[in-house]
């Protein structure tokens, strides 16, 4: 997105929200249709939230517990995250990954 676009639309925004208008009243107003409203409303939130975490939004996962009575593999666990892959070798570091989980599934 280049910055006159970025700019423009963050402006349109801003007005929209001080206007007090409904977003069709003020698209209707504006002479802008209410997709492309939402569509830059969509990429410039987007982009502010990119820029205060230094990266793209973070993806979350959901992730389920393995009840204790399931046994576990003798083999490592292997976790890939995004660009990340890190291995578990043994069930004395289970602390360890649910740190990480936990720190994975914590909104930047």
């Amino acid at each position: 997105m280049n910055q006159k676009d970025l700019k423009l639309w963050q402006n349109r925004l801003t007005a929209r929200k001080s206007s007090g208008l409904s977003i069709v009243d003020w698209c209707a107003k504006n002479n802008i249709s209410k997709d492309s409203y939402y569509y830059w409303r969509k990429r410039v939130l987007a982009y502010e939230r990119e820029g205060e975490s230094g990266g793209p939004a973070p993806i979350f996962a959901e992730l389920h517990p393995i009840p204790a009575s399931v046994s576990t593999p003798a083999e490592p666990l292997e976790v890939f995250w995004q660009d990340l892959r890190f291995t578990i070798a043994s069930t004395d570091h289970a602390s360890l990954a649910a740190a990480v989980i936990r720190q994975l599934r914590e909104p930047c």
